[in-house]
């Protein structure tokens, strides 16, 4: 299975954001928690980040200049999904199961400059590694917030006055 089309257009000088060959965006691609590869138009591996070499199974000197393909080789549906998705340059997203044994969901994003697509980005996340955890109602808080209930403004700081002979709701007597 190739990840590519049997025919490459020659002599298409792609254009490419600068920051794709910044020597930081390596960097960058590590501070992922995901797995992730900047993949050519022709499958080839161009960047690859920590995550994606553990669930590859594979060093980074393996995977760069390599084709996609070559890794994911015996993983049925994820291959073809992903092959699809670069052939016909749109976005996949897809589950599987890698060579490592390792349960994913891939998603495949086709990068553009001016509408011109020049390479497309894989990530990997390992299902069940990061879950994803909503706080119950009323419990989420900013990092800086200390934790102590506030008691809602009352209608006469918010500008407004109270009915006249009532009192606030949170006064007795």
């Amino acid at each position: 299975m190739r990840f590519y089309r049997s025919e490459p257009q020659a002599g298409l000088g792609r254009r490419r954001p600068g920051f794709i060959d910044d020597p930081g965006f390596p960097s960058f691609l590590n501070g992922l928690t995901d797995g992730a590869a900047l993949v050519e138009l022709d499958g080839r591996i161009r960047l690859v980040n920590a995550p994606m070499e553990r669930l590859l199974r594979a060093t980074r000197a393996d995977l760069l200049g390599a084709d996609l393909a070559r890794h994911l080789r015996g993983t049925g549906r994820l291959a073809a999904d992903l092959s699809e998705g670069l052939i016909r340059l749109r976005r996949t997203e897809t589950t599987g199961t890698l060579p490592s044994g390792r349960a994913v969901s891939a998603q495949l994003s086709i990068l553009r400059q001016d509408d011109d697509p020049y390479a497309a980005l894989l990530t990997l996340r390992e299902l069940g590694a990061h879950p994803v955890a909503s706080p119950a109602r009323g419990q989420f808080r900013l990092a800086r917030d200390s934790g102590r209930r506030r008691r809602p403004l009352s209608p006469a700081r918010r500008g407004r006055r109270w009915p006249s002979g009532s009192r606030a709701p949170w006064r007795r007597g």
